[in-house]
């Protein structure tokens, strides 16, 4: 179970997709939406630019409900900002072994 002060609610985006010059790429603009509440988005890793390239990016973690839906490949709206969720999220036991939460990696990068 997820502490008290996991109460963000996130949209979820999820794009279906589509052949394109002959990859499977996805469509952002047919993309569903779905809320998860009771969330907490806490950042993990940041880095800034390097000397003459510039360049910004951002690693978060997203403590969610067990039964969160969140995929790989998903694209968040939280109070980060838009970030996408990459690898696949993983669900976490208590001490009881029952599913205590839902945790998924976001990035941002810029530059």
């Amino acid at each position: 179970m997820l502490p008290t002060f996991c109460t963000e609610t996130i949209t979820v985006l999820r794009a279906p997709t589509k052949e394109e010059r002959g990859s499977s790429v996805r469509s952002w603009a047919d993309a569903a939406s779905h809320t998860v509440a009771g969330c907490s988005v806490q950042l993990s890793s940041a880095a800034g630019t390097i000397e003459e390239r510039e360049g910004a990016s951002e690693t978060w973690a997203i403590l969610a409900p067990p039964d969160a839906d969140i995929r790989k490949g998903d694209r968040v709206e939280c109070s980060a900002g838009k970030l996408a969720i990459v690898g696949e999220p993983y669900q976490v036991r208590g001490a009881t072994g029952m599913l205590s939460h839902t945790v998924a990696s976001a990035g941002r990068w810029d530059g």
